[in-house]
């Protein structure tokens, strides 16, 4: 995430953030445990750090896991299938459009069955009002 940040952060050389604010942005935009991890192997919070001890700790943080995920041997997972983001609104897309046209069939058979009960009725009132 350090990396992704950082890499960011280079392709908008304007953005006008100092170091500082810099990562409190980026401490801000962590999920709580990963915050809880920097807070931890700082010994206190990662806020109350100067500025190059926050960054250290990070970049330590960020080194030590990315070499941990490629000492792993990989992992085949059965039966998964990641998906690239457009494949996977294209499938969600057409699970959408199959409710769609399933509550559209549900609808036009409510809307048929009140019609022939409307016109049953209608026919009854009818042969009633004959006599």
């Amino acid at each position: 995430m350090w990396e992704r940040f950082k890499a960011l952060l280079q392709r908008c050389p304007n953005h006008n953030f100092d170091h500082v604010a810099q990562l409190h942005i980026f401490y801000s935009g962590l999920k709580s445990q990963t915050k809880m991890i920097l807070d931890a192997s700082t010994r206190g919070t990662m806020m109350s750090k100067s500025l190059e001890e926050a960054i250290a700790i990070i970049d330590s943080i960020t080194a030590s896991d990315y070499q941990s995920h490629h000492d792993r041997a990989p992992t085949q997972r059965k039966g998964i299938m990641e998906l690239d983001t457009h494949s996977a609104i294209l499938a969600q897309n057409k699970l959408l459009t199959q409710q769609i046209e399933a509550l559209t069939k549900q609808i036009a058979n409510f809307l048929n069955n009140i019609t022939k009960v409307d016109h049953k009725k209608h026919i009854k009132l009818t042969k009633f009002n004959k006599f």
